[in-house]
């Protein structure tokens, strides 16, 4: 019986009953059958919709009137259709967008069905011709780009939705498994490149194709859009010394060469940099060491002193504009600099942070590949990038692995899981794990496990178990650091209420540790590292041994040319300033600039070459600067060796120094000590603790 507009049956207004005329035997069955149909339906709608207690009915198409309009013709009383096609048909018919429903099921209601449609209806159902996959694919591409995402939502709920399942599809499709060659895995990957690069989802509705980046070695701009030398000055103000265009030939055509695998990171991009074969042999060329500094972090460490934010971040497949913008500008320093460094070969490459796998793939395999579209790259160059373990995705460590990457350093800093609490780490032991693993499986031979000692609720029985847990996975190098507490962040506010370790328990920790790493097949060649033999981290000993590097990035150092110079920490200016390829480093961007005198030199030499096992050789010392060593410092340093603080051996015609395990540990307290006067730089600036 039909209620009237104010949901009243008749009679109920006036309060009188209503008179019914009683039904005839056929009108009594007919009604019962309805009630089953009904009854049927409703339940099969629960079942695919979901039900929910948090609204009443949705408001859609009365059910009543739509199976009269899908059963037309009636045959003793039963459907003519089945009631799969039925509501197969219901679903299709119901707008995903309706936006009278209830607040809530505006939010929740459209994804379930979605995702009811994607997951039970058959794709390739009655389709001609096309094949199943590709017509699968078809369609769930017009599922995407057809339905709107966020027709009148607040606070744009629906995207992030969209973004978490397309996130969820990326996962869950093996792109490269059980295919018959490398041609169709490539062709799945361009696909879903497409995709990503295609859909517009942080256009609000916009349907533009998002351009693809410049051809390596051109410039996005104009000649008219660089800035003009000295521009960035202050008037009146004196110029910082710059880099000039002058410091070096220019550099020479970039070639394409074919992907070839061999030894020592000869995996790298197709459009690696060569020389031209009437060059000058390789051998003839200078080395040199690039650093590329990713600011990004899901979550900054509370002992963190680095320069990192936690401000940008990805949610889903949103890239934010300011992490687009600032690796754009990385890759144009990147080009700056290569037209500087033609007479050099780069043969180490070291990507930290902040979390360099913070970014999307395709932002980090772009960043890699410019590597050897901007640099020449010596044979057997070691390619290294840090990685948080909560960052690490299978898909991606594979094509870092294929574009030339050939190590990981990866921050486990306990395998405590109340530690790493402590920490404010992202991550879990069992992430530690899962993602060691991805690295193996992935190919990747060369490996270092960060850990930290004399950290918050650490005992010495819940790091030598630590210890043991990082040993049994087997890598091929372990850093193992003391915490340290710097002013200014959240650990250096709170100090005196951290339950840290004492020192004692600090020293046995650390001397606990260098005999369990050695009797595990790890020896110690600088003070925080340990690696079994030739696995050194070649690119750290660059900076101890006192060699050039460059450093790109905002907050990244250099020593290049007898030059120590930096960028000024500023995420913002660095992205705005760099644009477009300079003609020479915008000043606002410099931060400390100068030439490295005899003095320093001296000074540097010194206090990076005793954090060596290795130490310093008299020989080497008198070379580099003319100086007798033992008659500089043998008198000074003398009684720490009766103390068994200083190692002094004698080789074949050499004699060196260098620090004991113990006098490794008071290290700087021995130096300040020795050494006639300190840099204005520690060069040491970013050789602490892997903050990924």
């Amino acid at each position: 019986m039909a209620e009237n507009e104010h949901g009243m049956l008749p009679g109920e207004e006036s309060g009188e009953p209503e008179t019914l005329e009683p039904l005839s035997e056929e009108e009594a069955r007919l009604l019962e059958s309805d009630r089953g149909i009904q009854e049927a339906v409703d339940a099969a709608f629960d079942t695919a919709l979901g039900e929910s207690d948090s609204y009443e009915s949705p408001v859609i198409p009365d059910i009543s009137q739509m199976m009269d309009e899908l059963d037309s013709t009636r045959s003793d009383g039963e459907p003519s259709a089945e009631p799969a096609e039925r509501l197969e048909a219901m679903i299709r018919e119901i707008p995903l967008d309706e936006t009278a429903l209830p607040e809530d099921a505006v939010l929740q209601e459209p994804g379930d069905r979605l995702d009811a449609m994607i997951r039970e209806i058959p794709l390739d159902l009655e389709l001609p011709e096309e094949p199943a996959p590709a017509a699968a694919e078809d369609r769930l591409d017009a599922m995407i780009r057809e339905i709107p995402l966020d027709p009148e939502l607040p606070e744009e709920p629906a995207p992030a939705v969209a973004e978490d399942r397309l996130d969820a599809m990326i996962r869950e499709i093996p792109l490269d498994s059980e295919l018959p060659d490398e041609s169709a895995s490539a062709a799945d990957e361009d696909r879903l490149d497409a995709m990503i690069r295609e859909i517009p989802l942080d256009e609000e509705g916009s349907e533009r194709t998002i351009p693809q980046a410049p051809a390596s070695g051109t410039n996005p701009a104009s000649d008219n859009d660089l800035p003009n030398e000295g521009s960035e000055s202050e008037e009146g103000a004196e110029e910082e010394p710059q880099l000039s265009e002058k410091t070096a030939p220019e550099a020479k055509d970039v070639l394409p060469v074919s992907e070839k695998a061999s030894e020592g990171g000869k995996e790298e991009a197709s459009e690696r940099k060569v020389r031209e074969p009437s060059e000058k042999p390789e051998t003839d060329y200078r080395k040199l060491g690039l650093y590329l500094h990713v600011p990004f972090c899901r979550s900054k460490c509370a002992y963190c002193d680095f320069y990192s934010t936690d401000r940008v971040v990805c949610k889903g497949f949103h890239v934010p504009s300011e992490m687009k913008s600032y690796c754009q500008a990385l890759k144009n320093q990147m080009k700056f600099f290569s037209e500087r460094t033609t007479q050099y070969n780069v043969d180490t490459v070291f990507i930290g942070g902040g979390t360099p796998t913070s970014l999307p793939a395709h932002l980090l395999l772009d960043l890699v590949k410019e590597v050897s579209r901007d640099f020449y790259m010596e044979d057997g160059f070691e390619f290294t990038v840090e990685m948080n373990p909560s960052t690490a995705e299978a898909g991606m460590l594979k094509r870092l692995r294929k574009a030339g990457v050939n190590r990981l350093s990866i921050g486990l800093q306990s395998a405590q899981n109340n530690e790493l609490a402590a920490l404010s780490r992202t991550h879990t032991l069992g992430d530690f794990s899962a993602s060691f693993q991805m690295a193996r499986e992935a190919g990747f031979d060369n490996i270092n496990i960060d850990l930290m000692y004399g950290i918050p609720e650490q005992t010495q029985e819940s790091f030598a178990e630590s210890l043991e847990f990082a040993c049994n996975m087997k890598p091929e190098h372990i850093s193992m650091y003391n915490l340290r507490i710097e002013d200014g962040t959240p650990f250096g506010k709170k100090k005196q209420m951290l339950p840290l370790p004492d020192e004692d328990a600090e020293c046995a920790m650390y001397f606990n540790g260098i005999n369990y790493l050695k009797e595990h097949g790890y020896h110690q060649y600088e003070i925080s590292n340990f690696a079994r033999p030739g696995r050194e981290c070649r690119h750290n000993l660059r900076y101890w041994r006192g060699e050039e590097y460059i450093g790109c990035g905002s907050g990244a150092h250099s020593y290049f040319g007898g030059r120590r110079f930096s960028i000024r920490p500023s995420l913002e200016e660095f992205a705005s300033l760099l644009r477009t390829v300079p003609k020479t480093m915008p000043a606002a961007l410099q931060g400390e600039n100068y030439s490295v005198d005899d003095q320093e030199q001296l000074v540097e030499y010194l206090m990076l070459r005793f954090r060596l096992a290795e130490g310093v050789s008299a020989n080497d010392f008198r070379a580099r600067f003319g100086v007798d060593f033992e008659e500089l410092l043998g008198t000074l340093l003398e009684p720490y060796r009766k103390d068994g603080y200083v190692i002094r051996t004698d080789e074949p015609g050499d004699v060196r120094y260098a620090f004991s395990p113990k006098g490794m540990f008071v290290s700087n307290f021995i130096l300040a000590r020795i050494l006639p006067s300190e840099p204005r730089h520690d060069p040491s600036f970013h050789l602490s603790v892997d903050e990924s």
